[in-house]
């Protein structure tokens, strides 16, 4: 396994520069990832990532001191108000493409197999480039995405994602629909 170079992760190092709101400090050395996803799985499902344990409840002493925006009340404490710290949020959004989007994504990919061959190099419009990408810049033939755009808005269902789990909830009585399927 690879390790990140302790030196610039050094546990001792009392100057390392700490984070504003909770004072963490960098010097955790952590492995580099493997390629089995399967491994992540227990990491993913700890309790410590759970998406409820990355919402707190602040004080106002805190907030002022912090200088946070102002936030929701907390219910039970009117001296409190709600925040999400944004490495749980961060993480609810990556176990959502994990789950479902990911997946999706490499299904389009290996269903459409463009086999379009993009340049490498420095040349084009990475001439110069001290990390050239491959392809930038070079043309492709492509489908229609406005034509697509127009005719899904000419055939819409009328569907809003509520989030209250009955699918039938998600589509609009009130809107006008120009299907013509």
């Amino acid at each position: 396994m690879i390790y990140y170079p302790q030196r610039k992760c050094n546990a001792i190092d009392k100057k390392a520069p700490l984070t504003e709101f909770v004072e963490l400090r960098t010097d955790i050395l952590i492995p580099i990832g493997e390629l089995e996803e399967s491994l992540y799985d227990p990491v993913w499902n700890s309790p410590q990532m759970s998406d409820e344990l990355g919402v707190v409840a602040l004080s106002e002493d805190f907030i002022k001191h912090k200088n946070l925006p102002h936030a929701m009340r907390y219910p039970w404490d009117k001296d409190k108000h709600v925040y999400v710290l944004t490495f749980h949020h961060s993480i609810h959004c990556l176990r959502y493409l994990r789950h479902h989007c990911m997946n999706i994504l490499r299904e389009d990919m290996f269903c459409h197999a463009d086999d379009t061959p993009r340049y490498t190099g420095r040349l084009h419009s990475q001439a110069g480039k001290d990390h050239p990408q491959a392809g930038i810049g070079q043309m492709r033939k492509c489908r229609d995405f406005n034509k697509l755009f127009e005719w899904s808005n000419e055939h819409s269902a009328c569907y809003t994602d509520i989030g209250n789990g009955n699918p039938k909830d998600y589509f609009r009585k009130d809107c006008v629909s120009a299907s013509k399927a």
